[in-house]
């Protein structure tokens, strides 16, 4: 089997992809989406929500939500729009891949830019409905702290990631033509 060297834009669109991935499948199976910080009695400790799960430092244990009728539908939209996220983000990085056994991958790349803004467009929708249904949440207060937590920021990093492969894929489309004037 023969395999093709990518135009340099597109290994790093494809690049891109491969991390944001990752970022994301971190950003989902990861319990620090929203932050809870109390004080009490002069003990400190923590509490992280996640998508799927949660943690409470003090004790030690992390569950999932196990109960669906307190699990609100907008969580679910949000758990389900991650997955999304997820599944278009595997595509893409198969896509950008299929550039190295291919010769002609115009089509390739058309599709894996339009792949990447799908999956840019869940992420949005995810942390758009997240930060919209918490935003009366966070608070600083003397005795406690609610607030975003990092999982919530590399979901928004993984998004960003997902547009610049989208304008890599573009950008490294288009053919490059040298003239060369003749003395």
């Amino acid at each position: 089997m023969h395999l093709y060297r990518p135009k340099v834009l597109v290994c790093v669109a494809m690049a891109c992809s491969g991390v944001a991935l990752a970022i994301q499948l971190a950003s989902v199976i990861g319990t620090g989406w929203l932050m809870f910080k109390n004080t009490y009695a002069g003990y400190t400790y923590l509490t992280e929500n996640g998508l799927f799960r949660y943690c409470v430092e003090f004790t030690g244990i992390c569950s999932t939500y196990d109960k669906p009728e307190v699990f609100p539908d907008w969580a679910t939209a949000c758990q389900t729009f991650s997955i999304l996220a997820l599944g278009a983000m595997f595509g893409s990085f198969v896509v950008g891949i299929l550039h190295i056994l291919r010769e002609e991958t115009q089509g390739l790349t058309l599709l894996a830019a339009e792949v990447n803004m799908v999956a840019a467009v869940y992420i949005a929708v995810e942390v758009g409905l997240f930060a919209g249904k918490t935003k009366d949440r966070i608070r600083t207060t003397t005795s406690s702290t609610v607030s975003y937590g990092y999982d919530f920021y590399l979901s928004i990093a993984a998004g960003g990631l997902s547009v610049v492969a989208a304008i890599l894929y573009v950008v490294g489309r288009v053919t490059v033509r040298y003239y060369y004037q003749q003395l």
